[in-house]
């Protein structure tokens, strides 16, 4: 699985300053990190321990960035704002479009430190662009939701007129009302989209080309 954070090292100062870890229990993570030799972040054995969860984490990293905390569990996605990112570029930077406020795009990220994601989004959207908070579960799924690639809708076609799949896409309904990341109860932080975000008045809605679906110059499909 991807690391949590693309910053373990300052992820680990955070948690550590907030009081959300001790210094031993860091060591001890990054002890078995190290025995473990499966590219397993420090980060990601303290989820892997239990002594935090992933949403707790995330809470403690976004409040001290002070990034919104979102899910997006039995939430839909305007097509006007999804079709604002194309395909390669959503999965790519592994973002998902949620709300747009006046010429500001508010997209949902599993890690808080994407700075560099959020400036190139900046400049190949021609917006600005807010980064929201989400568990990495969430963000597959919506995904596999709402960016599936060409090749993947080919073949699925392809099994369903030979007969041999039972369309029931799992990236969607069905697993909004599941349980989320390790099973824990979601912290008390994360919130539902604000007010603002499911009634964006329709000119506050548009492509930033000017031109919906219109392809990105030089993106790199994943």
């Amino acid at each position: 699985m991807l690391a949590l954070t693309s910053n373990d090292e300052y992820a680990l100062q955070i948690l550590q300053e907030s009081g959300a870890v001790t210094a031993e229990q860091v060591e001890k993570a990054r002890s078995a990190a190290t025995v473990a030799q499966r590219g397993m972040s420090v980060v990601d054995m303290l989820i892997h321990e239990n002594v935090l969860s992933e949403m707790d984490i995330l809470g403690v990293l976004a409040g001290h960035l002070g990034m919104e905390m979102i899910s997006l569990q039995g939430v839909d996605i305007p097509p006007e704002i999804r079709d604002m990112v194309p395909v390669e570029i959503a999965r790519r930077y592994k973002v998902i479009p949620v709300y747009k406020v006046d010429n500001t795009l508010t997209v949902a990220t599993s890690d808080p430190f994407s700075f560099d994601s959020l400036d190139s989004l900046r400049y190949v959207l021609k917006c600005n662009v807010d980064g929201a908070v989400t568990t990495r579960d969430e963000i597959k799924v919506a995904l596999d939701r709402y960016y599936i690639v060409e090749s993947t809708m080919d073949a699925m076609m392809e099994e369903v007129a030979d007969g041999t799949v039972n369309v029931a896409i799992d990236g969607g309904a069905g697993r909004r009302g599941g349980r989320h990341g390790n099973g824990r109860r979601r912290a008390d932080h994360q919130t539902r989209l604000p007010d603002h975000a499911r009634s964006v008045p329709a000119s506050c809605f548009g492509h930033p080309s000017g031109t919906p679906g219109e392809a990105v110059p030089g993106a790199v499909s994943h």
